[in-house]
């Protein structure tokens, strides 16, 4: 869990670092967010925020250890495809014809991408994991199911738990980001979501980032989606 937790911290911070740098902060709209609450009641209402997301983590850690017959028939997928025909059917009137002439569009991913190999690799020299490994731990951009599955089936089941914890890390880092700093670093929120942009952490990212930025995380996380795979058998390779 600490390799895992390494790798996630790292592989979360220098995205978030690169985005800052590199990416301009746009001015704030004051047509597009709601007014801001006195610093103590936001501070207070992010952690009651966060506090809830962990829990329910928790409570479904617990679950876990009870012989729930009737949870064997739901599956995790179906859940998650349920969930993206919500978003879908809540995002239908949005415009994405224009979005993908901005220049950000594409930006904020390449910056993830980057971001996450740097951090796979500096992971590395805490970890004592070798650089492939490393790269290959650090690839999947918060899509649990995925890299564990991949990194498993070429390096063991060691190796794909500690992927499955690192890239559930991460997301629990973004869900954190997201309702702490989401309102004002949107775009830096977005870009450590990786993946999940496009689907488990979409709807928290049009609540805590605003609508106007729904179309910036649906691409990023489509691209990051596509890349994340291609990346893993790479670096496994």
């Amino acid at each position: 869990m600490g390799t895992a937790l390494i790798f996630a911290s790292f592989t979360s911070l220098l995205p978030w670092g690169l985005i800052v740098l590199c990416m301009r902060q746009p001015r704030s709209n004051n047509h597009s967010q709601p007014a801001e609450r006195p610093p103590g009641t936001q501070f207070l209402h992010a952690l009651r925020d966060c506090l809830l997301a962990l829990s329910m983590v928790g409570m479904g850690a617990m679950a876990s250890r009870f012989q729930l017959g009737w949870l064997d028939a739901i599956s995790t997928s179906q859940l998650l495809y349920l969930l993206i025909v919500l978003v879908g059917i809540d995002l239908a009137e949005l415009k994405l014809g224009s979005a993908w002439r901005k220049p950000e569009v594409m930006v904020l991913p390449l910056l993830v991408i980057i971001g996450s190999l740097a951090g796979g690799m500096a992971a590395a020299a805490f970890t004592g994991e070798s650089v492939w490994t490393s790269l290959a731990l650090s690839s999947g951009f918060g899509w649990v199911t995925l890299s564990s599955i991949l990194v498993s089936s070429k390096l063991g089941s060691s190796y794909g738990a500690i992927a499955m914890m690192t890239d559930l890390f991460r997301e629990l880092m973004a869900i954190a980001m997201l309702y702490l700093l989401g309102a004002r670093f949107s775009r830096e929120a977005i870009g450590i979501c990786g993946a999940t942009a496009l689907d488990a952490t979409l709807p928290l990212i049009r609540q805590k980032c605003g609508t106007h930025h729904v179309t910036l995380a649906l691409i990023s996380g489509f691209v990051l989606t596509l890349v994340s795979p291609v990346l893993i058998m790479i670096s496994l390779a």
